[in-house]
């Protein structure tokens, strides 16, 4: 598949004055290609959306009970022939500026309303409770129907923009963002409530249902590219290890981080950088690891509940290349130092052959005699 977008498609995310600056160049290079993909991918099924809302239109233009109503079915039908290149065009730059929210700064102190509860009190003061209940329809079905490589998106593009796991309407990907942007898109022309609902019908069955294949191409491209391989987020834990994070010893008695218990974890007796391969820049400072997690002090506080593609080199170890760890943010405590931060994280991605390393390095001494 070409990741060269079409001939209707909108700027690449960045190349706008407003793009989020937080990307480092890496990251910015696997959206941008993660956007041609899906420009690319979009181009047959818009058009066949459009082109079934048309019919859709006629259809009930002759089943529409008297002349009004008709008369409504059909300058809908026309306005959509017009300005089919219009809407597209505007339906893509919608997309494009969901892109763009990937990694922007979040309000951890204020809780979101829901988007369910938000969108129903704007909907229903416009009598739009059709429209509404499609959407959660659209979206429901598509979280059923592809929950596995959404998950795994999600937390590919949290670990591009070092944020918590993307999904629903944050996920530009989702069900729910493109549908979104779609009834965006068509709002300009002024089209009846019960008529977007038509349409939003036909982007279900054109686009939202074919999108499988898309997931599982960009999951696999940024499998190539290195983006969290071999994520696995649901850890098990193996036997005799304590999943809860351990708290070091400057922090034993900050609340509640205090009264969680040790793992079993490897002496951490140097100093040893971990760095965001992302971004290329250090993270912090390594406290202790283990099978399941680690944790660092840093002059920076990461975002609750955050992921990263973090290395690290294993103590004792001289010139053994460093291990790659996808890592998600648990817990944060206020170090003793004034101005850094001690924060625990588990391990949601390691090759088996870094798995392997771990655990011998963690394993006691004369254990494998």
């Amino acid at each position: 598949m070409s990741i060269t977008p079409e001939r209707h498609a909108a700027p690449a995310p960045g190349q706008r004055a407003h793009a989020n600056m937080v990307w480092g160049a890496r990251a910015r290079a696997l959206i941008e290609q993660t956007h041609a993909l899906y420009a690319s991918w979009l181009e047959a099924p818009l058009l066949a959306c459009l082109l079934d809302a048309e019919q859709k239109l006629f259809e009930q233009s002759w089943l529409a009970p008297g002349h009004t109503e008709q008369q409504a079915y059909i300058s809908s039908r026309q306005r959509l022939q017009s300005y089919r290149d219009a809407i597209e065009q505007r339906f893509r730059s919608e997309v494009i500026k969901r892109f763009e929210q990937i990694g922007a700064t979040v309000d951890n102190t204020a809780a979101p309303m829901p988007l369910a509860l938000s969108a129903t009190l704007s909907l229903l003061d416009n009598d739009e409770t059709d429209e509404h209940a499609m959407l959660e329809q659209v979206a429901a079905r598509s979280e059923a129907r592809h929950a596995s490589t959404l998950f795994e998106l999600g937390y590919r593009f949290a670990a591009l923009a070092a944020q918590p796991p993307l999904a629903g309407d944050k996920l530009p990907l989702s069900a729910q963002a493109q549908s979104l942007a779609f009834l965006d898109a068509l709002r300009e022309w002024e089209l009846p409530a019960a008529h977007r609902v038509l349409l939003l019908d036909a982007f279900d069955h054109a686009v939202v249902r074919e999108l499988l294949p898309l997931y599982e191409t960009i999951n696999q491209h940024l499998i190539d590219a290195g983006v969290l391989p071999y994520l696995r987020a649901y850890r098990v834990a193996r036997p005799g290890e304590d999943p809860r994070p351990h708290v070091p010893a400057d922090a034993a008695d900050a609340g509640p981080a205090g009264e969680r218990h040790r793992a079993e974890r490897g002496k951490i007796d140097q100093a040893v950088a971990v760095c965001d391969l992302i971004h290329d820049r250090p993270i912090g400072r390594l406290g202790d690891l283990s099978a399941t997690g680690l944790q660092l002090i840093s002059h920076a506080v990461p975002r609750s509940d955050a992921v990263y593609q973090v290395s690290l080199r294993l103590p004792g170890t001289g010139t053994a290349p460093p291990l790659e760890l996808g890592i998600q943010e648990q817990w944060q405590d206020a170090a003793a130092a004034p101005g850094q931060v001690w924060a625990g994280f588990r391990i949601v991605s390691i090759s088996p052959a870094d798995a392997e390393r771990l655990d011998t390095w963690l394993a006691p001494p004369g254990s494998g005699d």
